[in-house]
């Protein structure tokens, strides 16, 4: 997601921002070859559909040191690439708190582009179908985890460690200087309250893959 800085105009402004930016991003997308719809929020309480399966897991941001707090046009998302068909699918926004349930397809998968958070800009992204496109996130952050058909699984968290810098004299605040560290963190706390109300549930950890 793009950031979008706003003064006076107050929050109708943000929200008209988001709609054309999100809108600009689907119509991109379809041109491109993304799959926009089979990658779903989920409730944890509903079953597994036949022939999907549900990932569970959160998205932390530490930026100089402290947690990022998610607003409106920052929450992480994903763009993942599934190796059993080569199939590029965009994921939703996270919650605002970093988790997300979603609901797609079983397979193995990769996640070519991680947006959102406090994300570098303009990042070259080659996809396999040899589409291309500069970016607002991290390119291929080394991650990878397989979903089985029928359950649901404990991904972990996800946690992006940066640095920031000052941003524009006329802006203020700060924007993105470095990538410090990707971990992945096995803490079932990091699913919150959920996890009383979930069915067992299978752990497939992201994995960390050599670049």
């Amino acid at each position: 997601m793009n950031v979008v800085v706003v003064g006076r105009g107050s929050r109708r402004a943000v929200v008209r921002a988001g709609v054309w930016v999100i809108a600009a991003s689907v119509l991109l997308a379809g041109c491109m070859g993304i799959d926009t719809r089979s990658v779903r929020r989920a409730q944890l309480q509903d079953p597994v559909p036949l022939g999907e399966a549900v990932a569970v897991g959160r998205v932390r941001w530490i930026v100089d040191g402290r947690e990022l707090d998610y607003g409106l046009l920052n929450k992480p998302a994903m763009l993942l690439f599934r190796r059993d068909d080569g199939r590029y699918l965009n994921t939703p926004e996270v919650r605002g708190d970093g988790r997300f349930v979603w609901r797609l397809p079983p397979g193995e998968y990769g996640v070519a582009v991680l947006f959102g958070g406090m994300s570098p800009t303009g990042q070259l992204h080659v996809m396999t179908n040899g589409h291309a496109a500069h970016v607002n996130g991290i390119v291929d952050p080394g991650l990878a985890f397989e979903l089985a058909p029928g359950e649901t699984h404990w991904l972990g968290a996800i946690v992006v460690t940066v640095h920031s810098r000052p941003a524009d004299a006329w802006l203020g605040g700060r924007v993105f200087d470095r990538l410090d560290g990707i971990v992945v963190v096995d803490d079932v706390s990091a699913d919150g309250p959920e996890r009383a109300q979930a069915r067992e549930y299978r752990k497939a950890l992201v994995t960390r893959l050599e670049r």
